[in-house]
């Protein structure tokens, strides 16, 4: 990237930009963002898919190759880090001496023109957490734009675009992208080891978190869960003003009195020792109440109104792919999607489904990538140890080859669950769960992939009216 290069205003703002990779779902709503905001864009996409709806519809210019001919009338290559060297528009891109921008690197001046920017980033829980601070801010009036990785219930997609002072994203830690956010706040929900196909260990992560949380402006804040050891150290150790919340009577936001009522949960927050009001919502999981405690926590230092605050906590519906409800057939058979896929995510995801299941749970479990399978092969050993049937489809390979030598198999055949099962294909997984199926079962899919697509098939076969 130029080292002159900044967005809005700037000398760029009558060339074209390409987007390579444009169907992805952060990639689509950049280029969404620049489209709103004047520039001329163009992209490529080898699997285009409904995230660009909205371009299409306005008539922006995508191909459905990429090739070195697409880049005939574009001045700037903005790719993806699933772009690599041999790709024949970046080669093309590299070759006319175009301006080369990746993903994060202009998300990351978006959010320069931004005065009140939150960036949440973790191991996991980013877009639950994100999703609810943009919900919040909007019935509050402060007409947040948000940048996050998945569809929203009050929004078709996971990027939208204002000109107000407020900015919410996920900030993912893969390839230390989040080093390029400056945001006003900064939250660490968790550090564990994951995308160990980047880092080296988890030191290499916590080093990484070290980072983002250094380039929080200075008069800003750095929020964290005092209940993660990495995330406090890091938090107290690197970042600007501290801002504490979990379990703890010490820290500045505390969550106390919690009731867990199936899908219900209703709980006390207190700031800084005073109570500050009671709150519920209807997400499942004690992990859940965490993330709702932080949003709350972020929303109150921006200073929220306290009953928009408990309204959107309130209202909070969820973002898609995380525990979210498909369907339900007439014999009391619920059906439920998740995008857990490292084994903490897993076991939260399955302990608050176990909670109000009425019969048997059943997992369709979907790894995602190689390197990650591998690394953590034997932390999956206890993850799915409260679903009653697990089912394994084949590894979900995203940016990767298996060069590991790892399979789903492999997993299943180490594990001790007395009931998983491996199969070759998402139509396998649901005939094996169609021929075990109980009345009040509870089925989910799980996984960073496209693992879904067995729930939805389930759902269009099972759920008939």
């Amino acid at each position: 990237m130029h080292s002159d290069f900044s967005i809005y205003g700037s000398r760029y703002k009558d060339k074209v930009f390409h987007f390579s990779g444009i169907g992805g779902v952060s990639m689509s709503g950049l280029a969404v963002i620049l489209y709103k905001n004047g520039y001329a864009v163009q992209g490529s996409d080898i699997n285009p898919g409904s995230n660009l709806d909205e371009l299409i519809r306005d008539n922006v210019m995508i191909f459905d190759t990429q090739t070195a001919s697409n880049l005939d009338e574009a001045d700037i290559f903005v790719m993806s880090l699933a772009i690599k060297n041999d790709n024949d528009e970046y080669t093309e891109a590299v070759r006319k001496g175009m301006v080369i921008i990746k993903r994060h690197e202009l998300l990351g001046e978006i959010l320069k023109n931004y005065r009140y920017s939150v960036a949440i980033s973790g191991t996991h829980g980013k877009t639950t957490v994100s999703a609810m601070i943009g919900y919040i801010l909007r019935l509050s009036k402060l007409d947040p734009a948000i940048h996050i990785g998945s569809e929203l219930f009050y929004e078709k997609h996971g990027t939208y675009f204002s000109g107000s002072d407020y900015f919410v994203m996920e900030a993912c830690e893969y390839g230390n992208s989040f080093h390029h956010f400056l945001p006003h706040i900064g939250v660490i929900l968790n550090i564990e080891a994951d995308h160990l196909d980047f880092f080296k260990d988890i030191d290499d992560v916590i080093n990484g978190f070290s980072g983002f949380a250094s380039g929080i402006q200075k008069n800003g804040h750095v929020v964290y869960f005092s209940g993660d050891k990495n995330a406090k150290k890091v938090s107290i150790s690197n970042g600007p003003d501290p801002v504490s919340y979990g379990f703890d009577k010490n820290d500045d936001y505390m969550v106390g009195d919690i009731v867990l009522n199936g899908q219900k949960t209703s709980f006390s927050v207190f700031k800084k020792g005073t109570f500050l009001a009671a709150f519920s919502h209807h997400l499942p999981g004690r992990h859940n109440v965490l993330n709702a405690l932080c949003a709350i926590a972020v929303c109150d230092l921006l200073c929220a109104d306290l009953h928009f605050i408990k309204r959107g906590i309130r209202e909070f519906k969820g973002a898609a792919r995380r525990l979210e409800f498909l369907g339900r057939t007439k014999n009391g058979i619920d059906i439920y999607d998740d995008y857990a896929h490292h084994p903490t995510e897993i076991r939260a995801s399955l302990l608050a489904l176990k909670a109000f299941k009425k019969g048997r749970l059943i997992c369709i479990y979907q790894p995602h990538t190689y390197t990650r399978t591998k690394a953590l092969f034997e932390e999956f050993m206890t993850a799915f140890d409260d679903c009653d049937i697990l089912i394994l489809v084949p590894i979900y390979a995203a940016r990767e080859k298996n060069l590991v030598g790892i399979t789903s198999k492999d997993l299943c055949d180490a594990l001790p669950h007395p009931h998983a099962v491996c199969v070759n294909s998402f139509d396998e997984a649901a005939s094996y769960v169609k021929s075990v199926l109980k009345n009040n079962d509870l089925i989910v899919s799980m996984g960073a992939g496209d693992v879904y697509k067995t729930s939805y098939m389930l759902k269009k076969e099972l759920c008939q009216p």
